[in-house]
């Protein structure tokens, strides 16, 4: 016999996020959004500069941790849960074109959303590094990437209110939506959201700490930025190239 599955308008609300994970959701998304409003909306040579320099190395340890918690996190967070097998997307495309429920429901993310956010993911931390790196032109080539990526996010989340007429937005807030019951999470995960909330924190001070808007500079161990760079020297270096180049 085969199996009776709900619309998913009729499935229930269900707990599918926990807090670690509504956390790191907003410090990345703030961060990255930060990061680029400033990246675009001024020139390297402002010392405010450094501010997009702090908020995408924000960005980024919020990225190294969803990336831990993919692998151990919550069943509905780690990637091996994240249909992306070919077959899945297609299903979800005719599901949407025929504008009839799916005959699976995905408590996490659906195909599209998942190999979406795989690029975000991947894209955050190619911006990092070539951030780090100095590599300027590739970073923009990535920052408008990143940008294409975030509206096809945004235009998937209409998509699904439209589609399955619920608010799928509120989901990284209460952590909750339409779901079969079973794929419910037993809690919200509060040991786990502080201690997230604590590294994420620490990390936060350790980049103010380092972090001088005057000077335009943001400087972390072994690694420097400088918004108004040296005559013939790089606007990022490392630390041990500044002390070098001073001492001359």
């Amino acid at each position: 016999m085969a199996m009776h599955v709900e619309p998913l308008s009729a499935a229930p609300r269900v707990l599918v996020w926990d807090l670690s994970i509504r956390v790191l959701h907003a410090v990345f998304a703030g961060g990255m959004i930060a990061a680029l409003a400033l990246g675009f909306g001024l020139e390297e040579e402002h010392p405010w500069f450094a501010a997009h320099v702090a908020a995408g190395l924000m960005a980024g340890g919020a990225l190294v941790l969803r990336l831990v918690l993919g692998v151990v996190g919550p069943r509905q967070a780690r990637f091996a849960a994240w249909p992306l097998r070919p077959r899945d997307f297609v299903r979800w495309g005719q599901a949407l074109w025929q504008r009839t429920p799916p005959d699976r429901l995905w408590a996490g993310h659906n195909p599209a959303a998942s190999w979406v956010m795989l690029g975000i993911f991947g894209t955050a931390g190619a911006l990092l590094l070539t951030g780090i790196l100095d590599g300027d032109d590739v970073h923009e080539g990535l920052a408008v990437a990143m940008l294409a990526l975030i509206g096809a996010h945004l235009a998937g989340l209409a998509v699904h209110t439209f589609h399955a007429r619920e608010n799928i937005a509120l989901a990284m807030l209460d952590g909750r939506k339409r779901a079969p019951a079973p794929a419910a999470l037993r809690s919200h995960g509060w040991l786990g959201g502080v201690l997230v909330a604590a590294l994420l924190a620490g990390w936060a001070g350790w980049i103010w700490r380092g972090t001088d808007l005057a000077r335009g500079t943001v400087s972390l161990p072994g690694w420097e930025f400088r918004s108004e760079a040296p005559e013939g020297a790089s606007s990022k270096q490392h630390a041990h190239d500044r002390k070098d180049h001073d001492d001359d």
